[in-house]
């Protein structure tokens, strides 16, 4: 099923262990922050799934990506946090790259995108690409445009 809306509620902490981030600076893009959520090990489909409903993200073949409709990123000077729609937790942006914290603060803007299928941990800009293709092809991935603003 290609619609993350089976699943009506954002995982809990319990579930956040176990999904692992990627982010980059896509340049055709016009420089936009991009985040990749996937399962890094046993984080069930369901979790994902349940991540995207609570972003307000679209299926990845829509286009243009749409503005999600919950989600936030949550700007803490040299760290973010992930507002995905859980009543009390967030999910922290492991990245440390000041360019991928600058742009989105700047822009005001991150492009998430969950995905359904294991990636494995560090991949490389060519394996994630792949991933996205595929992911694409199957129905696998969901994305949207999130707010990223101040957080408190």
């Amino acid at each position: 099923m290609n619609s993350p809306y089976t699943l009506a509620l954002p995982p809990g902490p319990e579930a956040l262990d176990g999904i692992g981030a990627t982010s980059w600076i896509d340049h055709r893009a016009g420089g936009l922050a991009c985040l990749l959520l996937t399962s890094e090990n046993s984080t069930s489909e369901s979790a994902l799934r349940g991540m995207a409903l609570g972003l307000g993200l679209a299926g990845i073949v829509v286009r243009p990506v749409p503005v999600a409709a919950h989600g936030r990123v949550l700007m803490r000077g040299k760290m973010a946090d992930l507002d995905y729609g859980h009543d009390s937790c967030l999910l922290q942006v492991p990245t440390s790259d000041p360019l991928w914290l600058a742009r989105a603060s700047t822009l005001g803007a991150v492009r998430v995108t969950v995905g359904l299928d294991p990636l494995t941990p560090g991949a490389d800009r060519e394996a994630v690409g792949a991933y996205l293709r595929r992911a694409r092809e199957k129905g696998h991935a969901f994305s949207g445009v999130c707010v990223a603003a101040p957080g408190g």
